[in-house]
């Protein structure tokens, strides 16, 4: 270890480190580590993490990756293997690469990209194929000067350098954004969509968004709701180019947050527009379901916002029919409407619809200690976090696998369970990837580099040795690499 690099005014102190067996990997000594003033240990802390549906993966500082949970299809990217979660757990290094700058973590299998502009990839590659917990398939993506990678599990886009987009997977839908059918495992579909000057992708399922450096935004997909923003066919499941790739009649846009059948525009201004399905009022004003000849693009009556998080959950073919929406304000103030079953609005008050819109300030008379100066907002399926400027969370929702990092059962639209988590120092949260709640778990990193973790653990995603949580038991605690 780097103990000899000197960085003045350091708020480290007293860090866990394990010492290791060399040969086995095994901890076998735990020891906290004294800092004095202007000292560190360089590179020991976790820059980003990438939390999937059963397998998490972390990146540090140095450009080393660390993962654990679910192996089945490879998606470890080296072999590992665990039987009782709840006693024992896989967490450990990925040592055949270096230098990782982004990592992504799907259902079943997990991207890297490198410095270098190279992407290397491991676990499922269509549906039922690919590695095993006992067979490593790591391998490189056929690439260069690759910028961003993003993934919806069933689709990958990678953004280059110059702007350009390359995209492979399922395209039942269009959502590749050019001709070809879905890419069995054993003949890719890689190719190169015919677009230019791309800052950002978005991708979810079956739609597929790019926001262009001039602010404008070109999507293609699913557009059964008319979650595409404009008039477009519904896909036929032919081969007919790049037809369904279009512009949306929007400018300045700024952020994308684009769900299962709704999609919203956060523009520079501090506007939001919003299309799609509105079952649930999750789109805060007072109109039917978009379709696919009659767009219901349209303003949100709100202003000032600087973020749009948005999530829903899938039951079925309902997927638009358990939506919730939050728009975050410049002065740390949240907005909220949609579905709010689980009190995961934070406030109390019923479902939305169409005519009915609960739509409304951010209630914090309903708890008994106000919330306000949040810098951001992490929403997944039924559970809310909100990550304040001074680094504590509060949360609310679904709690059934301790997923909230506290003991507290399950809100409802009529007793918001709103509170605090016994945390500090939080500069990130991640939720559990994952397309049903029965997997949900919550990964925190801290400032210092140090993460935390709860919830469902039963495929050891949490990269400890400790049962899943429960709204009556938290498994709330500190992950030691």
């Amino acid at each position: 270890m780097d103990a000899d690099v000197r960085i003045p005014n350091h708020p480290l102190r007293n860090l866990i480190m394990p010492i290791r067996n060399r040969t086995t990997g095994e901890i076998v000594q735990v020891k906290k580590i004294p800092f004095t003033p202007g000292w560190r240990v360089r590179s020991i802390g976790v820059k980003r993490i990438a939390s999937g549906t059963r397998h998490s993966v972390f990146l540090k500082h140095d450009g080393t990756v660390w993962n654990c949970g679910n192996n089945s299809y490879g998606q470890l990217g080296r072999v590992s293997r665990i039987d009782s979660p709840g006693s024992t757990h896989n967490l450990g290094q990925l040592t055949a690469l270096s230098n990782v700058i982004q990592i992504i973590a799907d259902d079943t299998h997990s991207l890297f990209l490198l410095s270098d502009g190279t992407v290397w990839i491991c676990g499922n590659n269509t549906y039922n194929t690919g590695g095993a917990w006992d067979r490593v398939n790591l391998r490189p993506v056929e690439l260069e000067n690759v910028k961003q990678i993003c993934s919806n599990g069933l689709s990958t886009h990678f953004l280059l350098n110059d702007g350009t987009v390359w995209n492979c997977g399922r395209n039942d839908y269009g959502q590749l954004g050019r001709e070809g059918y879905s890419g069995p495992s054993v003949i890719h579909n890689l190719g190169q969509v015919e677009i230019e000057n791309v800052k950002q992708i978005y991708a979810w399922f079956y739609s597929t968004h790019f926001l262009k450096h001039d602010g404008t935004v070109w999507n293609c997909g699913r557009n059964n709701y008319g979650q595409l923003g404009r008039e477009v066919p519904v896909w036929s499941g032919t081969v007919v180019g790049n037809a369904y790739l279009g512009p949306v009649e929007l400018e300045n846009v700024k952020q994308i947050c684009s769900g299962y059948t709704s999609t919203h525009f956060l523009l520079n201004d501090g506007t939001v527009w919003n299309c799609g399905g509105n079952h649930q009022g999750q789109l805060g004003r007072e109109v039917s379901n978009g379709n696919p000849v009659a767009s219901n693009l349209g303003q949100v009556e709100i202003e000032n916002v600087k973020q749009v998080e948005h999530s829903d959950f899938q039951y079925g073919d309902y997927w638009n029919m358990y939506a919730s929406s939050f728009y975050l304000l410049d002065d740390g103030t949240v907005w909220s409407c949609g579905y709010n079953q689980y009190g995961q609005l934070g406030r109390e008050v019923s479902e939305g619809s169409p005519t009915y819109m609960n739509f409304g300030q951010f209630d914090v008379n309903l708890r008994p200690v106000e919330l306000e100066n949040v810098k951001q907002i992490y929403a997944w399926f039924h559970s809310t976090h909100f990550l304040k400027h001074d680094g504590t969370v509060w949360n609310c929702g679904y709690n059934q696998y301790g997923q909230l990092g506290r003991e507290v059962s399950e809100g409802s639209s009529a007793v918001s369970n709103l509170g605090q988590v016994e945390i500090e120092n939080v500069k990130q949260i991640y939720c559990a990837n994952t397309n049903t709640i029965y997997y949900d778990s919550t990964h925190f990193l801290k400032h210092d580099g140090t993460v935390w973790s709860c919830g469902n653990n039963n495929y050891g995603q949490l990269g400890r040795a400790v049962s899943s949580g429960s709204s009556i038991h938290s498994n709330l605690g500190q992950i030691i690499f």
